[in-house]
């Protein structure tokens, strides 16, 4: 399991960068809810001697930190996941395709793979080209294509119908998860 968690400042419902106030969007802040649903699905992580991966991200990879499938590993990941801060104050971008790139370096074809996306949802235009999720998007289903590799991308509110439009349809390994709040 490869954990893909999107730690930008709009995660806490920043949409404009005014200080002192930020543009704090009703609503928006979504960071509870994303960090609760890591560590439910980090519960369901079975005790076999494997390990799973976190990896989180702005405008470049932050952390990439490996945990054992223990009882101990999944104690500390949660903890990793608390300990995680995100302020209005953090400067940078959002860097969805670098962050996918990351985690793909350790799908490993021949055996079973899951990776969660978690986002709000926004590639910056200035990260990566216009192009880059659906780029992105065609290595990996290129990678996976006939694995059982299966990525879902958890996004609150996706706007771009097209691009939503394109991951519905992208390959039989990937999920758009639409999150209404």
């Amino acid at each position: 399991r490869i954990f893909i968690w999107d730690i930008t400042r709009s995660m806490v419902g920043v949409s404009c960068l005014t200080p002192p106030h930020y543009c704090v969007t009703e609503g928006g802040n979504i960071d509870a809810k994303v960090r609760l649903g890591l560590k439910g699905e980090i519960d369901k992580i079975k005790n076999d001697g494997g390990s799973f991966r976190i990896v989180t991200f702005r405008q470049n990879v932050l952390d990439n930190v490996e945990f054992s499938n223990s009882e101990q590993g999944i104690k500390d990941a949660k903890e990793f996941i608390e300990r995680v801060k995100i302020t209005k104050e953090m400067a940078g971008g959002t860097n969805i395709c670098g962050a996918w790139e990351e985690a793909m370096k350790f799908v490993k074809p021949n055996r079973k793979n899951v990776i969660y996306l978690y986002t709000d949802g926004h590639q910056s235009a200035s990260l990566g080209g216009p192009n880059c999720l659906k780029e992105t998007l065609d290595k990996y289903c290129r990678l996976t294509a006939g694995s059982e590799t299966f990525a879902f991308y958890c996004t609150l509110n996706l706007k771009d119908n097209k691009f939503s439009e394109y991951l519905n349809k992208a390959c039989d390994n990937l999920k758009l998860v639409n999150i209404e709040i």
